[in-house]
């Protein structure tokens, strides 16, 4: 998940693992499981391993995650009904979804800590080379397009988010989008990131002493962020800050219309999040 009248809304939801339903919700972890294999071949027993592990993590995701995401969508959407909304609660949002993604960080390390052990050195070197290959080719991807087009692009995809939750958009809700959609990130910095990190898990899955190893993976995947350069770190306070205007002018610029169909949207997503919840209960 990888956008809503209020982006952060539509993040949020993408922590349904990106499902829409209750069905996509409960066959989540067998997807992880699919992506996994397409990293590396494991064993019967390391499936298993793995498969009791990621029941594990999904339970924990929709009995103590699920929850959290309701509660905040349900005081959102109570500021939007009061018309009480302000900037700064959209900060807030956006804070409590990084927060999220350190708890499901953490979450993961469960795993990785029963099935790292069990890994030989040649799986190790093929999830690192599955790794390698995948983000060279989303790097060549990159490469090969336009910035024309790369922000025709990003238009389209967040007109068509913002016209699921608000409707048609005005003339000047379409030029603040316009506006905002020329500002793309250098993802080149990004890719350099994850090269990054990828070179440091080599290193540390290198290590003789097990336990130093499991220990730095687990580090690595905990604080990623220290392996981000300085223009990186630059260049998402500065997307982050054009985002919170992008969302408060456009929640400033909703019609009564819009405004009924974003609360509807929202009444369908809190009640999804709770029907999930209980059905792990």
């Amino acid at each position: 998940m990888r956008r809503a009248v209020l982006l952060v809304v539509a993040v949020i939801a993408s922590l349904l693992a990106g499902c829409g339903s209750q069905i996509g919700y409960h066959f989540a972890d067998t997807y992880i499981e699919w992506q996994i294999d397409d990293y590396v071949d494991l064993t019967d027993t390391q499936q298993q391993t793995v498969s009791d592990a990621l029941d594990q993590l999904h339970h924990w995701h929709a009995t103590e995650e699920l929850p959290t995401y309701q509660s905040t969508l349900q005081s959102l959407r109570d500021k939007i009904a009061n018309n009480s909304l302000t900037k700064a609660d959209i900060n807030a949002i956006q804070n409590a979804m990084l927060d999220a993604w350190k708890r499901i960080r953490g979450a993961i390390v469960l795993v990785v800590g029963k099935l790292y052990p069990t890994l030989t050195s040649a799986q190790k070197q093929q999830i690192i080379s599955k790794m390698r290959e995948k983000v060279k080719e989303r790097r060549q991807d990159y490469n090969s397009e336009r910035e024309t087009e790369r922000q025709l692009a990003r238009f389209d995809d967040i007109a068509d988010d913002l016209s699921d939750w608000l409707g048609d958009l005005t003339t000047a809700q379409k030029h603040r989008l316009g506006e905002f959609a020329k500002h793309s990130d250098d993802r080149t910095l990004w890719f350099d990131y994850q090269d990054a990190w990828i070179d440091a898990l080599e290193q540390v899955v290198s290590y003789a002493d097990k336990q130093r190893s499991l220990a730095s993976v687990k580090a690595l995947i905990l604080k990623p962020e220290t392996l981000r350069s300085e223009a990186l770190k630059q260049q998402i306070s500065d997307s982050s800050t054009r985002r919170l205007s992008f969302i408060w002018q456009t929640y400033k610029s909703m019609s009564s219309i819009q405004r009924v169909r974003v609360l509807n949207k929202l009444d369908g997503y809190i009640n999804l999040l709770a029907e999930l919840s209980a059905d792990f209960h």
